[in-house]
């Protein structure tokens, strides 16, 4: 650094004397304190060095000068820089404005673009050594926790910016984003793990869709919606009211109404028409098995989320044959499902009841050849994708029975009045 000799100055003639006093020499002290106040850069361009407090004086860093800050106020809305020039008197000269002291103060308000006036709220406390040790000490945990998230970002984004999105990543789309499945705002959590890549889109009701990404292709496919983690709860009353309750339902899904069907172990391959006589009037067998399918393409009413509700049908696959089931409960919806085949016999009043596309029969206490006393059907309630077919994959599949069986009663004068009861139960 520059130095002055004070005490020690040597002159021409080899002795000592007195370092001289001049205007130089005040310069020459000055810029030594400019040179010094330069670390002040080291903290940033506007901090409290040192906040004022117990009534006495802080120091504040404004865009490279030190300044002390007054005792009073110890706190305000902005800081205000203050100048005033003083003038010495000297051998009975007066010399103006020879001294020029600034200082700085917190006032109560701030104007923006007001000369030597400062928002308070760009300053901020001095960092010291200790507290960026303990930082640095830190930067591993965060730096942990930060590989533990997923990295989130805001903005508007067109689909070829999402389809190029490939890492882990959220982003939160706002509107004047790519307009995805109706929505205009939305978030994107894009999911990588190896070879696979998912994206996931959240709508503000929390709807969800997602799409998975073919790296052999090179190619994202189509938005579905998500329903397999649908959780469908059912409740019975009095075994003829069914209360249904689930959660959030995403848009473009539907509650539907099953019914088991047996599928026969032949397939015929090939019809009385068939060009080709070796598969003529043939048949050939296969795996038999039991399925749902969508029983009259009935949709059912979905209610407030979390809430138990009775359902009912909001539309039919055919309207002119089954427009007469709108609106109705599950136990008219149901009712063709177990229908009277034949009367027992001639005289007898109690007719023998089948189940739709099954071998079962019902009759009173199971007295008719190959029948039971009571049967029932399966059903199922289930919320699935909707589309004109109306045969989708769904979620969460609930399985029910619906029930017939013979119920006899006597009145007082001992008449005995036998009836037929309907029911649901759930398995």
């Amino acid at each position: 650094m520059n130095k002055a000799q004070y005490t020690s100055t040597s002159v021409a003639d080899g002795g000592n004397g007195m370092y001289p006093l001049s205007i130089q020499t005040l310069s020459f002290i000055q810029s030594q304190i400019e040179l010094l106040q330069a670390l002040a850069a080291i903290g940033g361009k506007r901090y409290i060095l040192k906040e004022p407090a117990n009534g006495s004086i802080g120091i504040v860093v404004i865009d490279g000068e030190v300044l002390p800050l007054a005792a009073s106020p110890t706190t305000g809305k902005g800081i205000k820089v203050t100048e005033e020039r003083q003038d010495i008197v000297a051998d009975g000269t007066t010399y103006v404005e020879a001294r020029i002291v600034r200082s700085a103060k917190y006032v109560a308000t701030y104007t923006p673009n007001t000369p030597d006036l400062y928002a308070a709220s760009e300053f901020n406390n001095f960092a010291t050594n200790q507290a960026l040790f303990s930082t640095m000490q830190n930067l591993k945990l965060v730096a942990d926790n930060l590989n533990a998230r997923l990295y989130v970002a805001t903005g508007v984004y067109s689909r070829t910016q999402l389809d190029v999105q490939l890492t882990n990543i959220r982003l939160h789309c706002k509107v004047g984003s790519a307009v995805i499945n109706g929505a205009a705002e939305y978030t994107i959590n894009v999911y990588r793990n190896g070879n696979t890549c998912t994206q996931e889109q959240i709508l503000p009701n929390m709807q969800r869709y997602k799409r998975e990404y073919d790296f052999e292709k090179k190619k994202w496919g189509e938005f579905t919606a998500v329903t397999e983690n649908l959780h469908i709860e059912v409740k019975i009353k009095d075994r003829t009211t069914v209360y249904v309750r689930h959660g959030v339902i995403p848009e473009g899904v539907e509650l539907v109404l099953l019914r088991k069907k047996r599928r026969s172990k032949h397939r015929r391959t090939g019809g009385s028409k068939t060009t080709n006589e070796l598969y003529k009037g043939k048949k050939m067998k296969r795996q038999p098995k039991n399925q749902y399918v969508h029983f009259k393409g009935i949709v059912l009413s979905t209610g407030e989320p979390n809430k138990w509700y009775v359902p009912k049908c909001v539309a039919v696959a055919d309207e002119k044959r089954d427009g007469s089931l709108i609106g109705k409960e599950m136990p008219t919806l149901c009712q063709s499902l177990i229908y009277p085949n034949r009367k027992l016999s001639v005289g007898t009043p109690f007719a023998v009841y089948a189940v739709q596309h099954t071998h079962k029969k019902c009759s009173f206490r199971g007295i008719a050849k190959d029948t039971q006393a009571e049967v029932y059907a399966k059903i199922g309630l289930q919320f699935a994708v909707s589309d004109s077919r109306r045969k989708t994959s769904g979620g969460e599949m609930v399985q029910m029975k619906y029930r017939l069986w013979w119920w006899t009663s006597k009145a007082d004068d001992n008449t005995a009045t036998v009836r037929t009861l309907r029911g649901f139960s759930v398995e």
